[in-house]
């Protein structure tokens, strides 16, 4: 195999070899290492059918990425590597976005934290106070409001709203 693929936390890492010519009297390893070049492990391969070899399962770790250097051996020591056969090498990536769920990415950004209301001085919390605003300006009037994320509809008038940081500003266009 020889290329990258991204994988999630704690999911299994597909390691394994696939020798061309279907060779099937051969003693695979491979050399596991993570980002920062620390030795993960080393994983025996067994031959599977047809020249594939596959390796015991391992999980990939909370690291960046996970590198597989395979070495073929000509003999069950591992003593003696192939001269016919060259290294190849696998990376395994963290996938970033794998089993995140609406709430995590929620919780991540600040805009509505499990435990209720939303963070301080997040979209959440600006959206509460504006919604309330715009009900509290239409108790005022005696009027139903209505209202976009970009205008502002209350008594017959339309008015375009800008928010920039905490100010927001009413702008009267009909």
């Amino acid at each position: 195999m020889s290329g990258s693929t991204a994988i999630a936390v704690g999911e299994t890492l597909p390691i394994s070899l696939q020798i061309d010519d279907g060779n099937t009297g051969l003693f695979p390893q491979a050399s596991l290492r993570d980002d920062t070049g620390a030795s993960l492990g080393t994983i025996d391969l067994s031959h599977v059918a047809v020249g594939m070899y596959s390796g015991a399962a391992f999980s990939m770790p909370d690291t960046p990425w996970v590198s597989a250097t395979y070495i073929v051996y000509t003999d069950a020591a591992h003593t003696t590597e192939s001269t016919v056969y060259a290294r190849s090498l696998d990376v395994f990536a963290r996938d970033e976005a794998a089993g995140l769920t609406a709430q995590e990415v929620r919780d991540a950004m600040k805009l509505a934290p499990s435990a209720g209301a939303p963070a301080a001085e997040s979209i959440d919390a600006r959206t509460e106070d504006l919604d309330a605003a715009i009900a509290f300006l239409g108790s005022v009037i005696g009027s139903p409001v209505t209202h976009t994320p970009t205008s502002i509809t209350v008594g017959g008038f339309v008015w375009s709203v800008s928010v920039i940081g905490s100010t927001v500003t009413l702008t009267r266009t009909a």
